[in-house]
Formats: structure tokens, C-alpha cells, sequence
């Protein structure tokens, strides 16, 4: 918001005016030849001069339209006349811009290094109610704020705000709504009665940004952050969602959080006990899954090298293979099921270990066996398997096979 000049801007009135007009006319063309265009909350101060009989009066135009000045009457004393007084004038009379006491006050009272340091335009204490905040500013606010501009208010004592509807007034100008910057209401309690907050205009309302608030046992900060500021010795519960975003503050627990360190992949090492040997032994840090089958009686090679590319950076000695098999009958025959495995094509060599079950007399019955296979590791990056069970024909078995370490 910004005072306007042009120099030597003096006309008279194209027709006259009511005491209580708020828009005159100057002669044609004289608008825009000689008087500044306001908008934005920009304005310009004029005198007018009654010809006839004297009176004069300070006006403020806040608009122009071509030789259309919209005015704000009787702005300030003439003289020690008190208080101003707006009177009808006649076609003829003077229309003239000119500087004012207000503006050579103002530009006096705050054209100095201390007052701009000291912020002294800024600050202005509440007079008004709660939720309904008025402010005398110094030099005195006109018009209208614009957006950008900022005002820092102390709260008058008792008018902390309720959570409804908050208003803030400088002056004379209309009260413009507070709002968060989501454009909600400050909670309850944010204005508070006694503290310096700060306001934002927008453009349209006059934005809470203010920052030191207390924290308080579960309120909320001047950025409308709800706090958790619980004493020491109790159980904080989390704050409530503001924004879509949680808030955690300052949170104390009855009982410190310990969390255990997980150590991945740990060797057992191997030594002697008693004269005998025992054998270490590593687990995978990820156990490998050779396969899931339902397929019976059918040999499946199995990769190993995810064992064999980790296993011989150790020196490994053997694989630890777990194993099960899953078997559902549907009759109240005899099933005989069997888990091989093999270091090559079967019957070429030795089998490495078998697991098997029996089951018999309830139809419908789940039956499951499963182990661990000691698979030497003899250079052989792969073996072969066979899950054999003698059924009734209907059901297949399901059986799963995990690398799950080796010895070293």
C-alpha cells in the first residue's frame, strides 16, 4: 500500500457533490492528464476547496476511472477542527493533490534507521475481543492491506481465541478473516492472550504464522501442530493427525525402547571336545529355495551354485538341506512316501540321505515328514531329487527342499 504523487494535479469539479458522495468527477481529460491511477491498496490524497463559502476538506482516492475519482471523505482535521467534517461542494469548486499532516507525520515518525530497525510500522497492540482482534497502527493503516504485508500483534489480556471464526482489524479498515495457512481456523488456544503473534496478509485473509507459543500437555503450536509435552515418568500417546501429517514431540516413556542388534549370519565354529571333533557350522544369510513340486516319482535336477559361489569362499565341507513333504489321501489306503536325493543321475551313485513316512487307515488325512539332508560338498554344483509315494492315485504330493548353511 503505497501514497501516490503527481506534480501540480489541480482541477475542479465537472459537477457537484454530496456530503456524503464517494465519487466526484474532475473537468474532461483532466484524469488522466494530471491525477495517478491507485489499485492494489495504492491511494493519493486531495484537497477540496469551496469556492463560495471557504470550507475545505482532506480526501483520499483509492480508484480512478478516466476523470472518476472514488473517494473516502473527511479523512483529517483542518486546522484544529475536531473532528473532520465532509461538506457538499459545487460544480467549479478546487479539486488539488496535495501532501497532508498525515503524510509528513508518518513519513517524520517512521523515515528514520531506528524505526525501521526496530520494526516500529510492524507492531500494534489488541484492543479488541476474542476472536475479534483490532489494532492501532502507527503511522495510522489505510485503505486496505495488501497481500505480503505483515503485522506483528500483541494479544490483549483474556482474548485468547475459542477455535471459531477469528477476525483481525487495523484501524479503521475492515476486519479480513485469520486463517492457517490450509485455510482452516486457528485451534482453540493458539492466539494467545499476552503473546506476540505474528500475521501474513494473503490478499485476502490475514494468515497465522506465528511461531513461539508454549507447548502445552496436549495442545497445539502457533502452526497448528498439536504437541505431545508430557512430564517425565508418564506414557506420550501420539498426536493427532494434522494435515495428513502425524505429529511426534517431545515424547517420554515410562520404559526405555532397547532394541536388540541383529547379527546376520553367525558362525558357529567348530573345535574339540572331550578328544572329539565337532564341526562348525554357517547359516546362509538368505536360505536358498531349490524348489516347490507337487510332481511324484520323477527326478529334478537341483542348482546349487547360490550354496557353492558362498560355501567356497569358506571352505565348506558339507550342505544342511531342509526338506518336506506334504501328503493329503483321499481313502483308507496304506501311503508310503519317500524323499530322495542324490549327487548325480539316480542309480549312479549313492543316495545322500531318504526320508520317509507312513500313513494308513483314515481317508483324508494330512500327512507331513520332513528333515535336514548332509550333503557333502565335493565339487558338484548340482544333485538330483525324487519324492516317491505310494498313493492312491489321486492326490500328489507337495514337497519343498531350502538351503539353509553348510559346515565349515
Amino acid at each position: 500500500m503505497a501514497e501516490l504523487f503527481t506534480n501540480l494535479a489541480r482541477s475542479t469539479l465537472a459537477s457537484g457533490i454530496a456530503a456524503g458522495g464517494l465519487s466526484l468527477t474532475v473537468q474532461a481529460t483532466d484524469g488522466n492528464a494530471l491525477f495517478p491511477s491507485p489499485g492494489g491498496g495504492d491511494f493519493f490524497r486531495c484537497l477540496l476547496y469551496k469556492k463560495a463559502t471557504g470550507e475545505v476538506e482532506i480526501i483520499t482516492c483509492t480508484s480512478r476511472s478516466a476523470d472518476v475519482l472514488t473517494i473516502a471523505r473527511a479523512q483529517e482535521e483542518i486546522g484544529n477542527i475536531t473532528p473532520a467534517v465532509a461538506y457538499a461542494f459545487d460544480a467549479g469548486d478546487i479539486v488539488e493533490l496535495r501532501p497532508s499532516a498525515a503524510f509528513y507525520t508518518a513519513l517524520a515518525a517512521g523515515a528514520t534507521s531506528t524505526n525501521i530497525q526496530q520494526g516500529t510500522f510492524l507492531y500494534g497492540v489488541d484492543t479488541g475481543a476474542a476472536d475479534v482482534y483490532t489494532v492501532a497502527m502507527t503511522p495510522t493503516a489505510l485503505v486496505v492491506p495488501i497481500a505480503g504485508q505483515e503485522v506483528r500483534v500483541k494479544i490483549g489480556a483474556g482474548n485468547t481465541n475459542t477455535g471459531i471464526a477469528a477476525t483481525l482489524q487495523l484501524d479503521a479498515v475492515a476486519a479480513k478473516n485469520i486463517k492457517m495457512e490450509d485455510g482452516s481456523n486457528p485451534p482453540a488456544g493458539t492466539i494467545k492472550a499476552g503473546y506476540v503473534h505474528t500475521f501474513i496478509y494473503d490478499g485476502t485473509n490475514f494468515k497465522f504464522n506465528s511461531v513461539g507459543l508454549a507447548l502445552t500437555s496436549s495442545g497445539f503450536n502457533a502452526l497448528g501442530e498439536q504437541i505431545k509435552n508430557v512430564a517425565p515418568g508418564t506414557a506420550a500417546t501420539d498426536a493427532a493427525t494434522v494435515g495428513g501429517v502425524e505429529i511426534h514431540t517431545n515424547k517420554t516413556y515410562t520404559a526405555p525402547i532397547i532394541n536388540t542388534p541383529t547379527i546376520n549370519n553367525p558362525v558357529l565354529a567348530g573345535g574339540t571336545i572331550n578328544g572329539l571333533t565337532t564341526i562348525g557350522f554357517k547359516p546362509l544369510a538368505t536360505p536358498v529355495n531349490l524348489f516347490t513340486s507337487t510332481a511324484n516319482n520323477v527326478d529334478t535336477l537341483a542348482d546349487m551354485s547360490a550354496l557353492f559361489a558362498e560355501a567356497a569362499t569358506a571352505g565348506a565341507t558339507a550342505a544342511v538341506i531342509q526338506a518336506r513333504i506334504v501328503h493329503s489321501n483321499s481313502s483308507a489306503s496304506v501311503v508310503d512316501a519317500f524323499l530322495y536325493v542324490h549327487s548325480s543321475a539316480p542309480g549312479t551313485t549313492a543316495i545322500y540321505r531318504k526320508l520317509s513316512m507312513r500313513e494308513e487307515g483314515t481317508p483324508a488325512i494330512t500327512m507331513y515328514v520332513s528333515g535336514e539332508f548332509l550333503v557333502p560338498l565335493d565339487g558338484n554344483s548340482d544333485f538330483y531329487w525324487r519324492t516317491n509315494v505310494t498313493y492312491d492315485g489321486v492326490n500328489l504330493p507337495s514337497t519343498n527342499m531350502v538351503i539353509v548353511g553348510y559346515y565349515v
